[in-house]
């Protein structure tokens, strides 16, 4: 077991013997390949676990070595990972990030930096100095948003506010039915609590490094991978589709059956205890008195008694009474009948009913004005899978596509399958 471990500590001791005697032994002329030995050197103890000697041996690098601003900067966060991750001192790593983002602030790196400045600090317990440094970061990101906050201020956290515009663009990203909601002052106060917590979330997970989480950056992927397809399909098929006039009245003589307003039948009615009681209203109903008096003196159901008994409007074809449910039986009977005509005692699942007929309208064609916006729909849906189907032949062509069809083999039919089709 010694002779396991002394072998290759002692492999490393003569390697880094060798290199200091190489760059003891460069001339003065020649300072880039020594720097690059250490480089080389730093990287080997960093493999071998010896943290310590590897960023000393950085830290060489860095003072002979000609590379420029942003080589320098990585090798720096190379030395404060190490400290931070490796040997746990959050204090040296902190100073280290904050060398770097100090003397290079326009290193691609930087604002890294600053992200691993704040998991420091709050692993320093420095939680008040962590939030300053995510409010800063925040301010740099919003910058490069250029999304100037305007507006009273209605909330603060620590240092930054939240302003009633900033408020109004998280609203403008809900669908209109939902923003709509928010139009109430207290709805919309309520509304700047939960986006509050959100925000005091989202800094907890940040502190927490939570950005680098393997499942995170995984959901990131597919998110942006998502977005970029929408992004084409919106350029590439659903910004290709083009609609006139002539496109809308084609598409609707030919569909005109689609957009038919059905007959349908204006009932009310008289909901009654049993049969004999019905039986009764109905001799009334038939003598003559009205039905909407009767419906207010007699029905049983208080939620249509006081507007005489209406329910509404039964589609012809369908079974569906409104207020009752599905009741064909009922449907059929109701259907056959003319405007002031009334049913006999039917029994549904809710009681005894008299119907009656209050109205009739018949079938009726929409125009093209009224359905405008289904045709469009209708439209640029067909327009765009007709894009969408000559893009892919193109891709598919250009790309050298090819689909193994064979290995999707179809079943052949059964007996039984046939039998169960039939």
């Amino acid at each position: 077991m010694m002779k396991g471990v002394f072998f290759p500590t002692a492999v490393i001791v003569l390697l880094i013997a060798n290199l200091c005697l190489l760059i003891l032994s460069i001339p003065n002329s020649t300072p880039k390949v020594a720097s690059e030995q250490l480089r080389q050197l730093a990287v080997v103890l960093e493999q071998q676990e010896l943290y310590q000697a590897a960023i000393d041996t950085y830290r060489s690098y860095l003072e002979t070595a000609e590379i420029p601003a942003g080589a320098r900067a990585n090798i720096l966060y190379k030395i404060g990972s190490i400290y931070e991750e490796k040997l746990i001192d959050y204090e040296t790593a902190l100073a280290t990030f904050i060398s770097l983002k100090e003397l290079y602030p326009q290193a691609g790196i930087s604002s890294d930096a600053q992200r691993h400045i704040v998991q420091c600090l709050e692993n320093l317990n420095r939680g008040s100095d962590a939030k300053r440094q995510m409010r800063s970061l925040a301010d740099v990101n919003a910058k490069q948003e250029d999304t100037t906050p305007s507006g009273p201020v209605v909330a603060k956290i620590d240092e930054r506010n939240i302003t009633m515009s900033e408020l109004d663009r998280e609203l403008d990203k809900m669908p209109p039915q939902i923003r709509s909601q928010y139009e109430d002052p207290a709805r919309k106060r309520q509304f700047l609590e939960q986006f509050v917590m959100s925000e005091l979330l989202y800094d907890m997970g940040a502190r927490k490094g939570y950005e680098k989480n393997p499942d995170v950056q995984k959901q990131l992927r597919e998110m942006e991978r998502q977005i970029i397809i929408q992004k084409v399909y919106g350029e590439e098929i659903s910004g290709q589709v083009k609609l006139d006039d002539s496109d809308y009245n084609l598409y609707f003589q030919a569909h005109q059956d689609e957009f038919k307003e059905p007959a349908a039948i204006q009932l009310a009615h008289i909901q009654l205890a049993d049969e004999n009681q019905a039986a009764d209203i109905l001799k009334r109903v038939e003598a003559g008195e009205k039905f909407g008096d009767l419906a207010k003196e007699f029905s049983t159901d208080a939620s249509t008694k006081e507007k005489g008994g209406e329910l509404g409007t039964l589609r012809e074809g369908t079974s569906m009474i409104p207020q009752i449910g599905n009741e064909p039986e009922a449907a059929k009977t109701v259907s056959a009948l003319e405007v002031g005509d009334a049913t006999g005692p039917i029994r549904t699942a809710k009681g005894v009913h008299i119907f009656g007929v209050t109205g009739k309208t018949p079938e009726r064609q929409k125009s093209l004005e009224e359905v405008r916006r289904q045709v469009e729909y209708a439209l640029r849906r067909m327009k765009e899978e007709e894009q969408m189907q000559r893009l892919m032949k193109k891709m598919l062509d250009e790309q050298k596509v090819v689909i193994y069809s064979d290995r999707f083999p179809t079943p052949v039919p059964t007996p039984e399958s046939n039998s169960v089709q039939q």
